[in-house]
């Protein structure tokens, strides 16, 4: 479906082909990766919480940790590995027993062999904060297009010129998605 929220298509490109041998030739940097994203998603949490408080952006903000739970072994075996490059990379995130998970989700129920609690972490509406978050930018003097099919952007000396549907614009700075 063309709206759909995630849409793919099959049909081979050069661009697909070289998007995917970039992607395999990193899977032996996974660790370097991993810890670097990391950090980066530390990084852009706290700029994130910093802009939502000067802009007034009220999106339900929850900072009540996240509890990730495993009912197999194997699955917290592995789970004790990629623990370990989040530690590496400055996530406050420590395993749990499942004990100690009933504790902080006593609703939880069933055979569970343990878990991991990130107290850092926290969850809010989305939609709220990007509908504030552009209400933001507007206020701000930003210009907000949505739909518009952009042929071509190109950097220069005096900022971004982008092209769309035959006219050029002229901007400071963009983003395009």
């Amino acid at each position: 479906q063309p709206d759909a929220p995630l849409l793919v298509n099959p049909a081979p490109t050069l661009h697909k082909i070289r998007w995917m041998a970039e992607f395999l030739s990193n899977i032996p940097h996974y660790k370097a990766n991993t810890v670097e994203t990391v950090r980066l998603a530390i990084a852009a949490r706290a700029v994130l919480f910093e802009m939502a408080e000067r802009e007034g952006i009220d999106f339900d903000l929850e900072r009540r940790g996240i509890l990730h739970f495993y009912s197999h072994a194997k699955d917290l075996a592995h789970g004790r590995k990629v623990n370990a490059l989040l530690r590496e990379g400055g996530l406050d995130r420590r395993e749990v027993s499942p004990e100690e998970i009933r504790e902080i989700e006593p609703a939880l129920k069933g055979d569970l062999v343990g878990g991991f609690v990130t107290p850092s972490d926290s969850s809010g509406d989305i939609h709220r904060f990007t509908t504030g978050l552009a209400r933001a930018c507007l206020r701000r003097g930003a210009v907000l297009r949505f739909g518009k099919a952009v042929d071509k952007v190109r950097a220069d000396a005096g900022g971004v010129r982008v092209f769309e549907g035959g006219q050029e614009h002229r901007f400071d700075a963009v983003v395009v998605s």
